[in-house]
């Protein structure tokens, strides 16, 4: 039975940042490519965060025009605060959301998230597969190996997908209680916080699935060279462990190689047909860029070349620099992320007066 009786076709996809201020860093390059990869109009984005952090959330929001609520918490300690991902049903509006995705912040988008809310899901988390329960990183101390194979693949609790319903609920609740119980009798607690918790109940509640992560997340040690179409949709940045300034090197490694070779990674490989909107003129900052003919582009700054990567993007060069431009489907707005730092701007068409 869901916890909601209203759906409204809105689904919630959150964030947890405390701490440590780097992470507000992934937060804002996860949102870009969110901004540049992907659909979001049915789709509500939460941070759970500190007070402290809020206006460097809304600056991310504001700055992309992308709206994040947020929902604060007072947790003081590390533990509490890696934990929070299982405090989403405190949040007030939780029973407008239909699916609800949880992710890490050192995750890079590049497809469509729309894509796994349109999928029809089970009562489970649907997560990715890492290592094997026998670790400790993975339920090891919980588990009875008399009754499950210790070689059963573990689950990473960076990639959250399940329904809002009253079964996860109360997973998420079990999990807490478990957790405070052994603070309570003052146990020593297993690395990796809520991990091996979130592990150890999803997978002895046969409460998970790893199918659908299987082809849409991958865990990235580190980061490839992107060069070819993919399904994949979530690339986590998964080591090393608290090292966010690490993290964040190889999360702008991989976005800067993705907006590259653009091209060569669409996932709808499909023959398109370039746009004409030769002679169209845009605002660019305090200046602007126009298109014409034989992919000649002018600027303010100077000429320059343009060509179109798919229906609605194109790469755009001018002063030995490379902008990635994505237009909206009637070419009267654009987002734009400069290639080599991921520097954003919009911009609107000029009409003639």
């Amino acid at each position: 039975m869901n916890i909601m009786d209203n759906k409204q076709n809105k689904h919630l996809v959150y964030f947890c940042v405390f701490h440590n201020e780097l992470y507000i860093d992934l937060l804002n390059i996860l949102m870009k490519t969110i901004k540049m990869y992907s659909k979001y109009d049915t789709i509500d984005f939460l941070v759970m965060t500190s007070p402290d952090f809020g206006p460097l959330v809304d600056t991310i929001s504001n700055k992309l025009q992308i709206s994040i609520q947020k929902k604060y918490f007072d947790f003081n300690t590390m533990h509490q605060a890696a934990c929070a991902r299982l405090h989403i049903h405190e949040y007030e509006n939780i029973d407008l959301y239909e699916k609800i995705l949880y992710l890490d912040t050192d995750i890079i988008i590049q497809n469509d998230l729309t894509t796994l809310f349109s999928t029809e899901l089970e009562n489970k988390v649907y997560a990715v597969s890492e290592d094997k329960i026998s670790s400790e990183w993975f339920g090891s101390w919980f588990f009875d190996f008399n009754k499950i194979d210790k070689n059963t693949p573990g689950l990473n609790s960076g990639i959250l997908l399940f329904n809002n319903t009253l079964v996860i609920k109360e997973l998420f609740d079990a999990i807490k209680s478990h957790i405070k119980q052994m603070k309570d009798d003052n146990l020593r607690l297993p690395c990796l916080c809520d991990q091996p918790f979130i592990s150890y109940h999803c997978i002895s509640k046969n409460l998970y699935s790893y199918d659908l992560m299987s082809i849409y997340a991958k865990l990235i040690t580190y980061p490839p060279v992107v060069n070819e179409p993919s399904d994949i949709i979530m690339c986590h940045f998964i080591w090393p462990i608290g090292n966010a300034q690490h993290k964040k090197d190889r999360m702008m490694f991989y976005s800067k190689n993705m907006l590259n070779n653009y091209k060569n990674i669409l996932k709808n490989k499909e023959d398109f047909i370039s746009p004409s909107i030769q002679g169209n003129k845009y605002t660019w900052n305090n200046g602007f860029i126009e298109l014409h003919l034989n992919g000649l582009l002018v600027t303010l700054w100077g000429n320059g070349t343009y060509d179109w990567l798919d229906k609605y993007t194109m790469h755009a060069r001018w002063c030995g620099v490379v902008h990635t431009v994505r237009f909206n489907d009637n070419y009267t707005e654009y987002f734009s992320l400069r290639n080599h730092d991921l520097d954003f701007v919009f911009g609107s068409k000029i009409y003639n007066r």
